[in-house]
């Protein structure tokens, strides 16, 4: 027992069990895929706010804490379901923001709440995206991007062309349902679905490099507005509509404001949404997210964007269940260096300055905090050094969805998806 007065540790060994409403929770559980921070949150409440379980950073495990994890993991997926939009905006329905009114068009794919609609005065057309008013918290919330994206504008022009413009935000109601909505300006493909619709395998060497140095000013200036993006993969940067040679990157519904101070904390990097492959390795164990983390995918991202397959965990990443443990050990074996021999048979790798990033970025994780600051010039240079290994070019040069072999391909499937789309219709009238 503590002597009278003495103050309670903070951690789950110090806890006073004799006490029956400060006992330890019996159960401990291994299940990387749940919401941690939701449930320590729900058992830190439960037992008291002056107890906080927390994981030692000296044994990074997949460990949540408390007893009643299965009952609240079905009440956190109840309250998934019942905040979910029942509806669907139909073609030509019109759509009211603050300022402007929007006639949809079509919906992005399917199961999302993307739209590609057109304003009714100027006839442009943008991209909105829709969302219930009352979601779950750590959802991906739009009034994150909203805030994100208003607070850019406070930056200098050279240090937002990598974000898309709002044109519009606003609140409705359709069906009894309230939903919030952002209009943006409207962007083309996203990185991996330009091999699709542009009929190469791999990007170019002169392209990939490119690549790596947009997005890396991308994130740079997301970490300039003091917002933390948290979601850095491929599939969350575009190309431009008009400006086909630019890339923006979009998302932010995860992103957080970072605070320099060490009294404001930032939130627990685990999200149920989140991809495992391009996620650092603060994502599987439950770590602060730092900005560090951001360079860490993007790190990934450089080494997909020479060649799609070469992360070592690529297979257990795009299987229909991934084993995060797995993948989360493949990633500190890479940083420990025991992929670097079968790396180096890569020949579409510039293996030299990706290997200096990452030595350089495993040094930085060591004592990473809050507050510690990234060298952007450092990974800038390092980049620059990448045209010294592989073919020469120049810097303005047209990239390879911009070749003219290209942009006939992608009218080709045009062509052929609209002509599907026709046969389909002739078909339902038919019956």
């Amino acid at each position: 027992m503590a002597p009278k007065g003495a103050t309670r540790g903070k951690t789950a060994e110090s806890i006073d069990t004799e006490d029956p409403e400060q006992k330890v929770p019996e159960q401990i559980l291994t299940q990387p895929s749940l919401d941690r921070e939701y449930f320590l949150l729900q058992e830190k409440n439960r037992v008291g706010h002056d107890v906080a379980y927390h994981i030692d950073k000296s044994r990074p495990q997949y460990v949540l804490f408390g007893k009643d994890i299965p009952r609240l993991c079905k009440e956190y997926a109840k309250k998934l379901q019942e905040n979910k939009i029942s509806f669907t905006f139909d073609a030509d329905e019109v759509v009211k923001g603050n300022k402007f009114s929007f006639k949809v068009i079509k919906k992005m794919r399917r199961g999302s709440n993307c739209y590609i609609v057109m304003n009714t005065e100027d006839k442009n057309f943008y991209y909105m995206k829709v969302e219930p008013h009352k979601a779950v918290p750590r959802e991906a919330r739009l009034d994150n991007e909203v805030r994100m994206l208003m607070n850019s504008k406070r930056a200098e022009k050279q240090f937002r062309e990598h974000f898309l413009k709002i044109h519009d935000v606003g609140k409705g109601h359709r069906k009894s349902e309230q939903y919030n909505m952002i209009a943006t300006e409207l962007a083309g493909f996203n990185l991996p679905m330009l091999h699709q619709h542009y009929g190469f395998q791999e990007f170019r060497p002169a392209d990939a490099i490119r690549l790596c140095m947009q997005t890396l000013q991308a994130i740079h200036d997301v970490h300039l507005c003091h917002y933390i993006h948290r979601d850095v993969r491929p599939k969350n940067f575009v190309i431009g509509s008009k400006r086909r040679e630019m890339v923006y990157i979009v998302n932010f519904g995860l992103s957080f404001e970072y605070y320099p101070d060490p009294h404001n904390r930032c939130v627990l990097a685990k999200h149920k949404n989140l991809s495992p492959k391009f996620q650092p390795r603060a994502f599987h164990t439950g770590s602060e997210y730092t900005r560090l983390g951001d360079m860490e995918s993007w790190l990934y991202v450089c080494f997909w964007l020479f060649d799609r397959k070469c992360l070592p965990w690529n297979s257990l990443a795009e299987s229909e269940k991934p084993d995060e443990r797995q993948i989360c050990n493949c990633k500190e074996l890479f940083f420990a260096g025991l992929y670097d021999q079968k790396l180096a048979t890569n020949s579409n790798l510039p293996l030299g300055p990706l290997i200096a990033m990452r030595n350089q970025l495993k040094t930085d994780l060591l004592h990473a905090t809050i507050r510690t600051s990234v060298d952007y010039s450092f990974y800038g240079r390092t980049v620059l050094q990448m045209m010294e290994v592989m073919p020469k070019f120049q810097w303005n040069d047209l990239y390879q969805w911009q070749t003219p072999d290209a942009l006939e391909y992608q009218r080709y499937l045009e062509a052929k998806q609209k002509s599907l789309s026709i046969q389909l219709q002739k078909s339902k009238k038919s019956k």
